[in-house]
């Protein structure tokens, strides 16, 4: 895990809102991004619910407005509607004699929507799920699922600030169906959906057994641990991909009894069943075959069902003509990050050429 500290702009503007819950004058200071609104009355969001997980520090609810405020203002759609304003609106009717339902304070505050916000922690993966009602037609509820990795530590403590962010703005995303809702953000702010993948492991193929330390039987479980840590390395930045890291894989399989699952073999539709109910949404395959003079490398991204079945989606061969473990870590770096882009870094420096 991570113990670095947070210094990006973003992290700042977070944490003046943490100081400032509840304040609508952080969102009125922001005159030097006012050309990001859409030059149309914001719509209004109302926070119906939140509720967070017991594996989760309940203050971590406190967090959610000002996070869930910023993530609306980045999005120039919406603004959210005072946690004290819900109240001062509740008690009000209630004292009127009508009941506080959310359908009546959000008549009563002008709201256009009301949002329900469930925190979960899976180890090292965080999930939010958001519920959108409009108002006044509650003829649909669209959800959204969001999902942030837990990296950073200060005192053994997890960060929950940024991830919590991220998660958030990719759930809005989901529930909004507009997979660009934050693509004119600010650069700190543009998130998008980022379906959850899992390396399983990487399957080595030896026919000519002439000492390549590659395939070396009493290595290849390190070689295959080492293979899906330098995965989870390569796309734990991705923008539009959560790479789930070992632990958090392994804990999905105990919910199963399943212990010491090893990297260098398939995986058996009882582990890729558990991930697929968990929501986990595509899995990374790999093979090293020994082919005597070179090793040819394959990684394959497969969309996950939530009955274990999968579907192929992209594949990608790299050839090394060594046996050093550096090179092959080298090797399985490069094609974790083609995988995920769709692209080569040639085409991807040809693109940026035009």
């Amino acid at each position: 895990m991570e113990h670095n500290k947070y210094s990006s702009p973003m992290s700042a503007i977070l944490i003046l809102f943490f100081f400032c819950i509840g304040s609508q004058s952080f969102l009125n200071a922001q005159s030097g991004n006012t050309e990001k609104i859409i030059d149309k009355k914001l719509h209004k969001l109302l926070i119906a619910r939140i509720q967070v997980g017991d594996n989760i520090p309940q203050e971590i609810a406190a967090k959610v407005p000002p996070a869930l405020a910023l993530a609306a203002f980045a999005s120039g759609k919406y603004e959210v509607i005072r946690m004290t304003m819900n109240d001062s609106a509740s008690k009000f009717l209630k004292a009127q004699g009508i009941s506080p339902t959310i359908s009546k304070v959000m008549e009563f505050l002008n709201a256009q929507k009301s949002v329900y916000v469930n925190i979960q922690r899976l180890n090292n993966l965080l999930r939010v799920e958001i519920l959108e009602d409009a108002f006044p037609e509650y003829n649909e509820s669209r959800p959204g699922v969001g999902f942030a990795l837990l990296r950073y530590r200060k005192s053994d403590s997890i960060i929950y600030d940024i991830p919590l962010l991220h998660a958030l703005q990719r759930a809005f995303a989901v529930a909004e169906r507009d997979s660009l809702m934050f693509d004119k953000a600010d650069e700190d702010m543009r998130r998008y959906p980022a379906p959850t993948v899992v390396p399983t492991g990487i399957i080595f193929k030896d026919n000519y057994k002439n000492l390549n330390k590659i395939y070396d039987l009493k290595m290849q479980v390190i070689n295959a641990y080492d293979a899906v840590q330098v995965m989870v390395n390569a796309g734990k930045d991705h923008p539009k991909f959560t790479l789930v890291d070992i632990d958090t894989r392994d804990s999905i399989y105990a919910m199963l009894n399943l212990y010491g699952v090893e990297n260098n073999r398939e995986p058996v539709g009882q582990e890729l069943a558990m991930l697929g109910r968990i929501g986990i949404e595509y899995i990374i395959t790999g093979t090293a075959e020994n082919k005597k003079d070179f090793s040819e490398i394959t990684l394959e991204l497969k969309k996950l069902q939530k009955d274990g079945s999968t579907t192929f989606v992209r594949g990608v061969k790299e050839i090394i003509t060594t046996d050093k473990i550096e090179d092959f870590r080298k090797a399985i770096d490069r094609s974790t990050k083609v995988l995920l882009d769709g692209k080569s870094e040639e085409e991807k420096k040809t693109k940026k050429r035009k």
